[in-house]
């Protein structure tokens, strides 16, 4: 059952399934360097990123159940198939959207404090590249690396289907 369910796989299902894993790695990173009490950003957190990466987790699994409906309710609602395809298509789009925005806005949130940090003159440098300041600015640096692969490979994906597109008899006949 579980094997024939991965053999009917296709490209976007594991770019989703990536995208989940990644956009969770970056919101648990952020939601950490957020909630460090000796960093930079301790308490300074931005709802856009999170809200945006949440509803992003949430859209691919949506994407990924509606593409394969057929599998999990069973072939009596074929007529269902086409449709949950779209909106699955559609919602994987939107996702893909969703963790860019929250790239884009993490970026724009730390953008002043990481040129503060890492461009500080020589006088104040000591002061301010404090080792708990550059665990931060990498922290950063990796929310933004996750939520840009995870669009990135979405981005790519989203050119795929969810599922294999099965060949009826006919065509495998002409085929041989």
């Amino acid at each position: 059952m579980i094997a024939n369910f991965f053999k009917k796989q296709w490209i976007n299902f594991y770019v989703a399934v990536l995208g989940i894993v990644l956009t969770i790695v970056g919101v648990s990173v952020y939601a950490y360097s957020c909630g460090w009490a000796s960093c930079y950003w301790a308490g300074k957190t931005n709802p856009a990123v999170s809200v945006s990466a949440i509803f992003t987790i949430i859209l691919f699994i949506l994407a990924i159940v509606l593409s394969n409906v057929d599998e999990l309710l069973g072939k009596k609602i074929a007529i269902l198939k086409p449709i949950c395809h779209v909106v699955a298509g559609a919602l994987d789009v939107v996702a893909v959207c969703l963790v860019i925005l929250a790239m884009i806005s993490l970026i724009g949130d730390r953008a002043e404090g990481l040129a503060y940090i890492l461009a500080s003159n020589s006088e104040v440098a000591a002061d301010v590249q404090t080792p708990a300041n550059m665990t931060s600015v990498a922290l950063t640096f990796t929310s933004v690396a996750m939520f840009g692969i995870t669009g990135v490979a979405g981005i790519v994906g989203s050119f795929f289907s969810f599922t294999r597109v099965s060949e009826s008899k006919e065509e495998k006949a002409i085929a041989e």
